[in-house]
Formats: C-alpha cells, sequence, structure tokens
C-alpha cells in the first residue's frame, strides 16, 4: 500500500511541475516582434511585421510591398491561415476532399434505408387489410358520436361569445391602471438615472487617471521596441501640432538618439521614413500591470459593485 501512494504521489508532483513549468514558459516566454518601414514622397508604402512567440512556435507574418498584401500564419511549423495562391489552393483540395467523403457517407446511409422502407410499406399494407376487416357496426356508434359532438359545439358557442363580452368590460376597465402603472415606470427610470449620476460623482475619477498614466507608460516602456534604427521625416501642415508631436517624441530619443533620426517639417504637409526595429512583450508582465491595478481599493470596490449589480 505505501508503494503505491508513493507512485501516486510521485506522478502528482510530477504532473505539478510540469503544469508550474508550462505557466513559466508562457508567461516568461517574449512574443517577439520586428519591423520595416520604407515611405518616400509620391510613391506607396513598404512595410513588413513579424511577430514569433514561444521559440517560433507561433509565426506571424504580414507585409505590404508594391501594393501586394501578404500574410501568413503558422502553428508548430503548420501553416493555418494566409492569402497565397499555393495555400489557397491546397483549401480548396481538402475541402473537396471532405466533400466527397460526405457525400460517400450519405450513399452508404441511403443503401442502408431501402431494405427498412420495404419493411415499413409491408406493415402498412397489413394494417389496411385489418381495418377493412372491422365490422360495420362502428358506423352507428360514429354516428351517435357525431350528434353528441354537434350538441357540445353550440354550448361551446354561447360559452365563447359570454367570455369576449367579459374580456371587453375587463379591457374597458383596465385603461385607467396601465397608464398608472406606465407613469410609476417612468418615474422609477428617473430615479434609477440620479442614482447612478451620484454613484458616478462618487467615483474617484482623479486616482483612476493617475494610475492609468501610471499603467500606460510602464507598459509603453516595456512594449516599445529595444533597438531601432533609421529616420523620419514628417510634418502636420500645422506648425503647432507638429511641435506637439516632436515634444511627445523627444521625451523616447535620448533611448533611440544614437541609431535614430527625426526631422519636423513645420511649413509643409509631408512623410518620409525608412527605419527598422525589433522589441519583445512578455505576458508575465502585462499580469503584474493587472495586479497593480486591482491592488487599489476604488477598482476593487467598482469591480465587486457591478458583479453584484
Amino acid at each position: 500500500m505505501l508503494y503505491v501512494l508513493l507512485l501516486l504521489l510521485k506522478i502528482l508532483g510530477i504532473l505539478l511541475l510540469l503544469f508550474i513549468g508550462l505557466v513559466l514558459l508562457v508567461l516568461l516566454t517574449p512574443i517577439q516582434y520586428s519591423f520595416e518601414l520604407e515611405k518616400e514622397e509620391q510613391r506607396e508604402p513598404k512595410f513588413m511585421v513579424r511577430v514569433t512567440w514561444l521559440f517560433w512556435l507561433f509565426y506571424f507574418k504580414t507585409s505590404y510591398i508594391e501594393k501586394v498584401f501578404d500574410y501568413r500564419i503558422r502553428i508548430l511549423g503548420y501553416q493555418i491561415a494566409g492569402n497565397q495562391p499555393e495555400f489557397l489552393e491546397k483549401q480548396k483540395e481538402r475541402q473537396k476532399k471532405k466533400s466527397q467523403k460526405e457525400k460517400a457517407k450519405e450513399e452508404r446511409k441511403t443503401a442502408e434505408t431501402p431494405a427498412e422502407g420495404k419493411s415499413r410499406s409491408i406493415d402498412s399494407v397489413s394494417k389496411q387489410k385489418a381495418e377493412k376487416a372491422v365490422p360495420k357496426e362502428k358506423s352507428s356508434d360514429v354516428s351517435e358520436g357525431r350528434e353528441k359532438t354537434k350538441e357540445k359545439d353550440s354550448g361551446d358557442d354561447k360559452n365563447s361569445k359570454d367570455k369576449k363580452k367579459n374580456k371587453e368590460r375587463k379591457q374597458k376597465d383596465g385603461k385607467k391602471p396601465k397608464k398608472e402603472s406606465s407613469l410609476k415606470k417612468i418615474k422609477s427610470k428617473i430615479k434609477s438615472l440620479k442614482e447612478t449620476k451620484v454613484n458616478l460623482d462618487k467615483m474617484p475619477w482623479r486616482e483612476w487617471l493617475e494610475l492609468g498614466k501610471d499603467v500606460l507608460i510602464r507598459f509603453l516602456k516595456h512594449a516599445l521596441p529595444g533597438k531601432l534604427e533609421g529616420n523620419i521625416a514628417f510634418g502636420t501642415g500645422n506648425p503647432e501640432y507638429t511641435g506637439y508631436i516632436t515634444g511627445i517624441a523627444a521625451v523616447f530619443y535620448p533611448k533611440y538618439g544614437e541609431h535614430f533620426s527625426l526631422y519636423p517639417d513645420f511649413e509643409r504637409k509631408m512623410f518620409e521614413a525608412k527605419c527598422r526595429g525589433r522589441g519583445r512583450i512578455r505576458l508575465g508582465y502585462m499580469l503584474v500591470l493587472a495586479v497593480s491595478i486591482l491592488k487599489e481599493k476604488s477598482v476593487r470596490t467598482m469591480i465587486k459593485n457591478i458583479i453584484l449589480d
């Protein structure tokens, strides 16, 4: 018995370790991405984006080159989606094979059903013969039954007329209470709207805005590309908006200043780019950010109120 218990505990321990290992692998393995962008004035843009996860077990690639859009998704090296003609032809062949298999199954079923149909037809013929052999005495009973049903129908017609009259009276009497009930509903809706407004005023919006800013900054620091090379020249046509964008970009300029340059044009509207970069995102860090949001008491109370409502 002890040996069996120890063996079961061993198996459970191994399974638990495997589960923990898989969870850590999913949370800590980064989602790696890379991109390339090329845009010149009076020319179509060119771009390429590639995403991989779990040591290339998941692979996604999309590109737009010479007015041709291309994408593909692979899992474990097997393509599950795409717009390449070869892949689309393979999908059509698979669908044809499936349809052929389904047709073959239906033909087999139809081949089996005729024998059952024959047996059913024999049973129906035997039933018809038995019905014909029934004595004619039943015809008199049928006529008596018809007379009784006619008497019942005449009584039912009188009852139905009385019921209609009662319904009309009730409808006339019930018009006033319906108006009162509709007014009560309107009043209840107005009260509920006032209550929601009071609840919204009680919400700590400033705290939530600060928390949202903090979480967004942390996410951008984590998710922005680690390496960025190339240059971008842009102009919005409005000097104010152009200056505003350059001010935001200046926050990240120290990180990419060595290999990346930004040229704002305050006079005209334009966009030119030739750059490439790569970065990574960890799901574990996303979980940390979610926990930091849930740590706030106001957020927890709001979630509780939503669940209770």
